[in-house]
């Protein structure tokens, strides 16, 4: 690990100028002297410092540069054919770009300087930086520009002309990062990562949305409605909220989409499954799945026994209710308190909806035996990969959304007639 200043020297015939930087002025007319001498300020030990240049710019200023700042190395970089128009072309910036990024080790602390840089060379910078950050775990402190202007130096050579930072562009790659990571898996870790050393107004956004992506990860199914709600409050208040910066507006309205299908007035369950499939949370979705059919059917039935016999029970009386008459007919004279009763009238119930339940129930016997294959690693090679790819199962689960909210009612107007019933004897 080594700390580097990487910077760029172009063809400008340079002026001696005063540069303030931190409230230090310092006289010259290379800006890399100014700002090296900043940096010597902040780090211990050696400074290692890269300049990139054209061929023009070597022959132009490169031997009045290595007079005021000790340079480690100067990499000159591809010219093609234009080369006296200064042109470049697509191989040059991959050229100029790997050319940089070898500059940088492992773990290593770089500033960079890119006030002198060639028209593309900002971009490619700020490429390099994400890069390095990422594949390198290189630190990044600072990004300078010290601005300069020929007009107001020719009315007073005195004037301060300050340096500035941009690393604050650096953390907006990293908020962009952190935002397409929430988008595309519902996580907010790398956004929670940014700002756990700050005191924005959006903590309390992100802290919410990183634990709604752990309920989603641990089938927290009973917490997430009322989170989901509490983040929708904390969203209103920061779009009402005039003091907040309006680059982050588009943040709020991602986030606002993400969670757009939940309400207060269900248990959002479809939706929950949904979001799970969306957000590539798919062995969570099935278990979900699986686990509030189960639960909706057994409610109804007020049945406690072994789940095996339930599933049993519920698909052999649904078979023979549709599949005969004097299946169907023998259903219906059982004892009314009898399990395949209940499930006759569940059936009907759910027949004058619009549901074939038997249907139903085929599916989600086939989601069971999927999510019991990948609870179980896939050892016993039943079924491919392919078949839990989200659209395959969306195809699926889409059957499911109507069931979800009828079943919701149905054993909401039940346990209501209980607690009723319950009342009026005492």
């Amino acid at each position: 690990m080594s700390t580097k200043f990487i910077t760029f020297l172009g063809t400008t015939d340079y002026k001696e100028v005063n540069y303030e930087i931190n409230c230090k002025v310092y006289r010259t007319r290379f800006v890399q002297e100014a700002i090296l001498n900043e940096i010597k300020l902040k780090e211990n030990g050696k400074i290692y410092t890269y300049v990139i240049a054209t061929e023009m710019s070597k022959k132009k200023n490169w031997d009045s540069l290595k007079t005021v700042i000790d340079v480690s190395d100067i990499i000159v970089i591809d010219e093609n054919s234009k080369k006296d128009n200064q042109y470049l072309i697509e191989k040059d910036y991959w050229s100029i770009f790997g050319k940089i990024v070898n500059i940088v080790e492992d773990n290593d602390v770089v500033y960079f300087d890119i006030t002198h840089s060639f028209r593309i060379m900002p971009i490619i910078a700020t490429l390099v930086i994400n890069y390095i950050r990422v594949l390198k775990n290189a630190e990044v402190k600072a990004m300078y520009y010290g601005v300069f202007d020929n007009d107001i130096y020719n009315r007073d050579n005195n004037v301060l002309f300050p340096i500035l930072n941009a690393a604050e562009m650096i953390d907006l790659i990293d908020f962009s990062n952190g935002l397409n990571e929430f988008i595309t898996t519902g996580q907010a870790k790398l956004l929670k990562n940014i700002t756990k050393n700050s005191d924005s107004k959006y903590d309390k956004l992100i802290e919410s949305m990183e634990n709604i992506g752990f309920m989603m990860a641990s089938c927290r199914t009973n917490e997430i409605p009322k989170a989901v709600s509490e983040l929708k409050k904390i969203i209103n208040n920061l779009k009402s909220d005039n003091s907040v910066i309006n680059l982050y507006n588009p943040m709020l309205k991602k986030v606002e989409e993400k969670y757009s299908k939940f309400n207060d007035k269900t248990n959002n369950i479809y939706s929950i499954i949904m979001w799970c499939i969306e957000n590539g949370l798919v062995q969570q979705a099935l278990t979900i799945l699986v686990e509030y059919y189960k639960y909706n059917i057994s409610t109804y039935l007020n049945f406690t026994g072994d789940e095996k016999q339930l599933y049993y029970t519920v698909s052999n009386t649904l078979k023979a209710n549709r599949n005969n008459l004097l299946g169907s007919a023998i259903i219906k004279h059982k004892d009314k308190n009898s399990l395949e009763y209940k499930i006759y009238i569940l059936d009907e119930t759910m027949n004058k909806q619009g549901i074939d339940l038997k249907g139903l129930n085929n599916i989600f016997n086939e989601l069971r035996r999927l999510r019991n294959d990948i609870n179980h690693a896939g050892i016993l090679n039943k079924y491919d990969a392919c078949n839990y790819r989200p659209e395959s199962l969306v195809n699926k689960i889409k059957f499911f959304k109507k069931f979800f909210r009828i079943m919701e009612n149905l054993n909401e107007d039940k346990i209501q007639n209980q607690h009723t019933k319950i009342s009026s004897i005492g």
